[in-house]
């Protein structure tokens, strides 16, 4: 008889594995092979920002790792601020849009903000991010009632000349696409 679970009155069976998978995990869905242009955002890169109003330029980590069976790649990005605001601390996850046929990465970070952006891959030797954001300006904090605005943005990924990762950004300001900075990040070589 199948082992079962009991939760306010009723009776479920307990789910199982099959007796060869490994004990840590069941690959439910391998990764598509789009997943490998994405490999560049693998590993740890350092750098600093365009100069921001009231910071100047501010050191920037990204540190990418693959996560969900390599459906997705998840991207830590920490800004230790210049000022006593403390540490920016954002999370991107990148992946493959199956259904749509498209790459899509939803963004999240400790000020409140979010977003998703969709990327038809690489063209012309970039790999851009377009869609919108609520970029909160000012955390409201314990108060939970935040300044900030939606924006549409684009992260323009690429490679320069002496191998280091660009991000473009740009945003629409008054029906426009005007250039909003960028990051220029180098490799950390890999120790392990």
């Amino acid at each position: 008889m199948a082992d079962s679970t009991s939760f306010k009155g009723t009776t479920a069976l307990r789910p199982t594995a099959p007796e060869d998978a490994p004990s840590d995990s069941i690959l439910i869905n391998p990764p598509p092979k789009q997943m490998e242009q994405l490999d560049w955002l693998l590993g740890e890169y350092r750098g600093l920002t365009t100069p921001v109003p009231d910071e100047g330029e501010m050191q920037i980590i990204f540190q990418g790792r693959k996560i969900l069976d390599g459906n997705f790649i998840e991207v830590k990005m920490t800004i230790p601020t210049n000022t006593n605001t403390g540490t920016v601390v954002g999370y991107w996850d990148f992946g493959w849009d199956s259904v749509n046929g498209q790459y899509v990465a939803q963004y999240a970070d400790n000020l409140g903000s979010f977003g998703t952006v969709y990327s038809p891959g690489w063209e012309n030797g970039t790999f851009a991010f377009t869609g919108r954001y609520l970029r909160v300006i000012i955390a409201g904090a314990e108060s939970g009632e935040s300044q900030g605005e939606w924006i549409e943005s684009t992260d323009a990924f690429s490679f320069n000349e002496a191998g280091q990762l660009v991000d473009d950004i740009t945003y629409v300001k008054d029906g426009k696409w005007e250039p909003a900075g960028n990051l220029v990040l180098d490799k950390v070589a890999d120790t392990a």
